[in-house]
Order: C-alpha cells, then structure tokens, then sequence
C-alpha cells in the first residue's frame, strides 16, 4: 500500500544509499536490489499516469542500476493499469553474480491515490475473504510467471511483492511449487488474512483469543477433512513442504504481522502433532466461509518461511508498511527460520 509523490518517485533522492558496489552474496544488498524492484512498478503505473515521456520518467533509474532491464509489463485486461512487471538480466549470464536471479517478476501493491486504486481495493477484498485464487490479476500473473519458468527453468526466476503484490506473488509460486517448480520468493509486508491480535491487543490477550481459535480450527477441519473441499486444502498443503519463501515483516504491522503470531502458535503446540496437522493448512474464517457456500481457500498459509523481522519502535502504522523501508540502510533485522513443525523457531 503506497501513496507518492513526485520527489519518493526520485531514484536520486529517495534511493539507498551507502552502497558503493553492489553485492549479491550480502542479504541486505540483495533484499535492497529486489524492493527496489518492486518499487519500480509503482513509478511505472505513476509515469504513465502522468503522461511522462521517455526522457522524463522517473522508473528506470530503480532497475538500472541493479543491471536489470524491463523485459515485459503485465497488465489488466484493459491495459489501463500496470500491475506488475518482468526484468531481465542485462548482458551475458555467464558474468551474471550466482546470486544474481536472471529473471525477477515484480508486483506492486495497492496504489493509494491512483486511477488504480479501485481495481486494486477489489483485490484486496479478494485477499480478506481468501479468494485471491479467482481474482483476474492472479491469473494473469500465474500464466506469466508459469511461462517464464518454463521458459528459463524455475531456479532462474524469482518472485517478488509488496502487500497486495505479495500476496500474488505469494499464491502465483506456491501454486507452482504445487506442481513441484520451486521458486524463489521475497515478499514484502505479505498481508496475512486474519486479525493480528498481538499487535492490535498486545500479547496476553493475543495468546488466549488464538488458543481459542487454534481449538475451535481443530474441531472444524476434523469434520472438514471427511469432505473433498478439506481434502484438497490439505494435500495442497502437504506438497509446499518443501518451499521455503522469504517473508519480510513489521512486528509493527497489522497487515502482515499476523505470519509471526501463526508461526508462534504452531510452536507452542508443537509437542501436539495432530493439533498442528489440523490446524496448519486452515483458517477458522477460511472454513466458515466453505460452510457458507463460497470457494474460499487460504493459500497464505504455508508450512514454513525465513521471516526477515523488522522491530523498529519509532515506526508509526505507515510506516512500518511502506515498502522503502527495506531498503533502508537504517533497517535492523532478526531473520528466523519457521516452521510449523518444529519445536523452536531457529534463527538464521
């Protein structure tokens, strides 16, 4: 979720800063080089916006120097609205940095202010009542990203988003790593469908209300793993085992904060094995949603990650969702490895 101005859109002004050669083996580089990215796809929607001529926008300058070039858009339908984008590589990928993806497949979020905000607030919703699987955007976006991978082979292509680009991006590679093509994923503030208790009512609280829930999901997906709706949640679940995307998170957060109190629950139930394999795959909103007659499924949820958390007390709501604040040099994080399976949660 981002609103810009002209002088954010500013590579010069706005950009990272303190990095005089790029270096793909260093994580803050990298997660650095791929938010910047992500952001490029806002300023493209904002030049063309603006009517921008080529010698006067403002998005190139956030893949140049990364040495990328921009491969292809991805549009809606209308070809109105720039929803994400495709980047490429630029020169021989022999001299390419191991590290280095040859190709990253950028989405962007939702734009505040914007001709796309309403297209994109429809998304949103989609994202709540766990129904981003029928949304036209993510269709586009998995026709895409299914072709670029079998195009250049899936450990040449990584995906990338921030919030509701995250959330596509999220769904477009879990939906081939299904399929067994194992991606590369950096999402960026990744909505997580449900209310973050813990940022929003603080942690006594937060442990009471999600027992509570974590019993009553229990009790509901017993009943629901008789029928083909559970069956089909479960063995989606079951064969993303072995993916693992980077999730960047503020504890800050509501949007995404929510990763950090799911993985936290499955931990302290941890030693209950089949509480944690009825629980895991489904979401108490998810399931009575089926019970109600919609084809609600809740991809967000997933068996691991590497979590990339931000704890910064000085940011405020917005900005501990803005996207430049990976790519701050101020950016202090604890990067824990999580999984719904595990008895701790291992730090990296």
């Amino acid at each position: 979720m981002e609103s810009l101005s002209e002088n954010m859109e500013n590579f010069r002004t706005m950009g990272p800063t303190g990095i005089k050669k790029q270096d793909w083996n260093n994580s803050d580089h990298r997660r650095i080089a791929l938010a910047c990215l992500v952001q490029s796809v806002y300023i493209l929607q904002a030049d063309k916006e603006r009517g921008r001529t080529k010698n006067q926008t403002f998005a190139q300058d956030w893949w140049q120097c990364f040495n990328y070039r921009l491969a292809e858009l991805i549009m809606n339908d209308k070809r109105t609205h720039i929803n994400g984008a495709v980047f490429k590589w630029k020169g021989c990928q022999y001299w390419k940095p191991k590290r280095a993806p040859m190709i990253v497949v950028a989405f962007r979020g939702t734009f505040l202010r914007s001709e796309a905000t309403s297209s994109d607030l429809e998304v949103d919703y989609r994202i709540v009542s766990h129904r981003l699987h029928k949304a036209a955007r993510f269709e586009t976006a998995l026709g895409v990203v299914t072709r670029l991978a079998e195009t250049y082979h899936p450990k040449n292509v990584c995906v990338v988003g921030h919030s509701l680009g995250a959330a596509i991006g999220l769904l477009v590679a879990r939906k081939l790593a299904e399929d067994g093509s194992l991606l590369e994923a950096h999402l960026f503030n990744p909505p997580f469908a449900s209310i973050p208790l813990e940022t929003l009512a603080g942690s006594t609280v937060a442990l009471g209300v999600n027992m509570m829930y974590t019993l009553a999901t229990a009790g509901l997906a017993l009943l629901l793993q008789n029928f083909e709706h559970g069956k089909q949640v479960m063995a989606a679940f079951t064969a993303v085992q072995s993916w693992v995307p980077d999730m960047y998170v503020n504890v800050k957060d509501a949007i995404c904060s929510g990763y950090l109190e799911y993985f936290s629950v499955r931990k302290m139930i941890a030693s209950q094995k089949t509480l944690v394999s009825l629980t895991a795959p489904f979401s108490f909103r998810g399931i009575i949603h089926f019970m109600h007659g919609m084809d609600s499924k809740p991809y967000h949820l997933i068996p691991s990650a590497r979590l990339h958390v931000s704890s910064r007390k000085s940011d405020g709501y917005l900005a501990s969702h803005s996207l430049s604040r990976w790519w701050s040099p101020e950016a202090e994080l604890e990067t824990i490895y999580a999984t719904i399976d595990s008895q701790e949660l291992v730090k990296k």
